[in-house]
């Protein structure tokens, strides 16, 4: 299943990129803009603007109603988790195949969600333009999860299943047609949930928002595998056939009223009252004023082509930490089933019956154990989100990431081992708290990378490198969903090869981890001083900006002291700090200007002892130059400062460098 993919709305705008108000645009992957604008020019039409809906502040009961969907929608998630792989496998398919089944949710992740959102932008209906949507995903989302709990008998009226077959096709037809509509009305449910919130919250109340999706969300998975574990909750109610329908009846009675308090708190306006037409196209000349997809493809390219390194870097941990997370989760119910408690899901009837039940009940035992680990990793991922930011503080960003990629390969190689432990007890401890201790690495790996970006991509940008972040996510899902089967058809059927793969794949998003560079770290309390952090500040932020493919003109300069930041040392400022020179980085029409506040008689040193060389970078067209200026200039330089003149015409006192002039 897919992670809520993390949008950025509401940045500040320069002049040329305010756009009418009203106007919305989907982060991504909605709205785009036009092949021939640059990413600076289309970076509003990335930015989810404020709406008239999100002008006013909302309160928090409203605030907890719009985002108490997910409560539902999250424990309806747990529970397929949890027995979807064991009900397959109880089914008759083979083990291989059951992985296959699993593409569903990567697929319908990456299709539905930009259909969903471009739909829903243009939607009038008179509930709105987000609340039809939930509403219908809702509606298939408890007929997906009923298909699954009344497979059996639903299999034998329509098909003739008979009543012990062991591959009844029926219900297996119907079981996988209700799993395909679980996950796709499952990812309407969480894109419009997102929307509605971005449309309805106001702009200081996004991050909030975000949280209590978040809360949500850690509930309702809680609830749900805490559910599936301790049959004792439901066992007395007279639910169903098995367990699996129990809990899928369970999950549809939690799902029908958290969305029911959504529709009725979301308070939507239809799109017909909101500004008209004429006020909001602004996208690309379509009268909406929303945009089409034809730019979207061109755009991710070229983003991908000016990626900065580190962004590069956690798309790389990301793609093989996924792959590692998606291996085990997957398969870790059947495997606590067979592999840990001894059991089988397919037994042959035609053996001693009473052989049969006790294999059949190890492995039922095993799957409610899972589910019982899978709730205690729950508790651990809430404890670990709320300690990451305090660890990446004090041993920083980049040594947290790498730790927890580490974590999550150690837990998963041990439980290779641990299966061959022969105490059945003491083999079942270790599987749950091996299991339950990769909520560390899980949270990080749903915290940091964001963390990242931002730190790397400017405002209006994020929401695109974000996107490009889904997809290092969905990718690897889509890879182990095809190629898992083969793995496990190599390895006999024994489901201990899944954490194998996992284990190397950690290992590989571990050396990731090392490519990125620190210079994403947080700035340390010594560098909080004003006179030193803010040049530091400067580069950093000037040198990121450069990144994307400006299309208009635009010249911007580095002062030598933030030219090339250097590996071992502060950027290269040797000199700049004990002369404690301030920098500080204004904005004009044509692109970024530094101007450094240098005293002149301290120029000419300043210049003979930088090591880094003054580098211009001039952005024409498509492509960027870099010159070093040459030692007739840098003498040039250093005799105006030995004359007490400035550099250049400019301000008096304060060397300037000119927006368009040619050295």
């Amino acid at each position: 299943m897919l992670p809520p993919v993390h949008t950025q709305r509401g940045g500040r705008r320069g002049p040329a990129d305010r756009s009418p108000p009203g106007r919305r645009v989907t982060a991504w992957p909605g709205g785009t803009s036009s092949p021939g604008t640059s990413l600076r020019d289309r970076s509003h039409k990335w930015t989810a603007d404020a709406t008239p809906e999100s002008s006013e502040e909302l309160p928090l009961g409203r605030l907890l109603a719009i985002t108490c969907c997910t409560l539902g929608q999250a424990f309806a998630w747990a529970c397929q988790f949890s027995f979807m792989t064991p009900h397959f496998l109880m089914l008759g398919v083979e083990k291989e195949f059951a992985n296959f089944l699993w593409i569903a949710g990567p697929v319908s992740g990456l299709v539905v969600q930009p259909i969903i959102g471009a739909a829903s932008d243009r939607c009038r209906s008179r509930i709105g333009r987000r609340r039809p949507f939930l509403l219908g995903g809702l509606l298939f989302m408890a007929l997906g999860l009923l298909s699954v709990a009344v497979a059996r008998p639903l299999g034998r009226m329509l098909f003739g299943d008979a009543e012990r077959d062991a591959t009844p096709l029926g219900a297996l037809v119907v079981s996988i047609a209700g799993f395909w509509i679980i996950d796709l009305s499952n990812n309407a449910i969480q894109a419009s949930s997102r929307t509605l919130v971005a449309d309805l919250a106001a702009p200081e109340q996004q991050e909030l928002g975000a949280a209590l999706t978040a809360f949500w969300l850690s509930v309702g998975n809680l609830l749900g595998f805490y559910v599936g574990g301790n049959p004792w909750l439901y066992s007395w109610i007279p639910l169903g056939f098995s367990e699996t329908t129990s809990v899928f009846i369970i999950a549809i009675a939690v799902l029908i009223p958290s969305c029911a308090v959504t529709l009725l708190g979301a308070r939507e306006t239809p799109l017909d009252e909101l500004p008209s037409a004429s006020s909001t196209a602004a996208v690309d000349g379509h009268p909406d004023g929303y945009g089409d997809e034809r730019g979207m493809l061109v755009e991710i390219l070229r983003a991908l082509a000016d990626m900065p390194r580190p962004v590069w870097s956690v798309c790389l941990v990301q793609f093989f930490s996924f792959i590692a997370f998606f291996s085990y989760q997957i398969n870790a119910s059947a495997w606590f089933g067979e592999n840990v408690f001894r059991g089988r899901a397919n037994v042959s009837w035609s053996a001693p019956q009473s052989e049969a039940e006790t294999l059949l009940h190890r492995f039922e035992r095993g799957v409610q154990m899972y589910s019982t680990a899978m709730a205690i990793q729950s508790l651990v991922t809430l404890m670990s989100s709320a300690m990451i930011p305090c660890l990446s503080q004090f041993v920083g960003l980049r040594a947290t990431y790498l730790a927890s990629q580490l974590w999550l390969a150690a837990c998963l190689l041990l439980a290779t081992l641990v299966v061959r432990v022969p105490v059945d007890e003491l083999r079942v401890q270790l599987a749950v708290v091996i299991l339950a201790a990769t909520g560390f690495p899980w949270a990080a790996t749903l915290s940091i990378p964001y963390a990242i970006v931002a730190r790397e991509i400017g405002e209006q940008d994020r929401g695109l490198f974000l996107g490009i972040l889904n997809i290092a996510i969905v990718v690897p899902q889509m890879l182990v969903a095809v190629l898992m089967g083969v793995v496990l058809k190599i390895a006999g059927g024994d489901f201990t090869a899944a954490f194998v793969v996992g284990g190397i794949a950690a290992l590989m998003a571990s050396a990731c981890v090392l490519r990125i560079s620190r210079d994403v770290e947080p700035l340390s309390d010594e560098d909080e001083d004003e006179e030193t952090a803010a040049p530091i500040y400067a580069g950093q932020r000037a040198e990121r900006e450069l990144r994307p493919r400006l299309k208009r003109p635009a010249s911007i300069i580095f002062a030598p002291m933030n030219a090339v930041p250097a590996r071992h040392s502060v950027f290269g400022l040797h000199a700049a700090y004990a002369r404690r020179r301030r920098m500080r980085r204004i904005q004009s029409s044509e692109g970024i200007l530094q101007r450094a506040q240098l005293h002149s008689t301290s120029f000419q040193d300043m210049l003979t002892t930088m090591a880094q060389p003054i580098r211009r970078v001039n952005s024409s067209g498509d492509q960027l130059h870099r010159r070093s200026i040459n030692a007739a200039v840098v003498a040039t330089a250093a005799r105006a400062a030995t004359e007490d003149t400035p550099l250049l015409r400019g301000v008096p006192g304060e060397a300037t460098i000119p927006e368009n002039e040619e050295w």
